[in-house]
């Protein structure tokens, strides 16, 4: 999905901004259409819940990019190119809101620990949050044993 979604925002939006003779602030607004999607798909599954079978929703979702990418591309209008963008962060949203369950329901508990979350902030976390490593360490032993919590 990263494929469809990074290239468009990356390097579709200013290729069609400067064809076009389109502002940065239209370029923004562009990229900001994509991620109002996202957050719309977003909140409606935090409030609803993922689809009950996430694999069709999350190919429902890819498609819609895919549909979104298209209008993008070939719009000659900035209306039409920010709708493709609202379209591709609908699709962007349905499929990660849906296939994200179902990985982190697959991945093993001893990778799901606290000071193992990737983030920007985890040097700040660890360091501001000790038990939080001595923690997820504990943990991943135990379970690493078999033992429950």
């Amino acid at each position: 999905m990263a494929g469809f979604v990074i290239p468009a925002t990356s390097l579709l939006v200013p290729l069609l901004t400067r064809q076009h003779h389109w502002t940065a602030a239209i370029a923004g607004l562009i990229v900001g259409a994509q991620a109002a999607g996202g957050i719309t798909v977003a909140l409606a599954v935090a409030r609803r819940g993922p689809a009950a079978r996430p694999g069709p929703a999350a190919a429902a979702g890819l498609a819609a990019i895919a549909a979104g990418e298209l209008l993008l591309g070939l719009a000659p209008v900035k209306a039409l190119a920010i709708a493709g963008a609202v379209v591709m962060g609908l699709g962007t949203g349905a499929s990660t809101c849906n296939l994200g369950p179902v990985l982190m329901g697959a991945a093993p508990r001893t990778h799901l620990g606290d000071s193992l979350t990737p983030s920007p902030h985890g040097p700040l976390r660890s360091a501001d949050r000790p038990e939080a490593g001595l923690r997820a360490t504990r943990d991943g032993e135990r379970a690493g044993r078999g033992d429950q919590r």
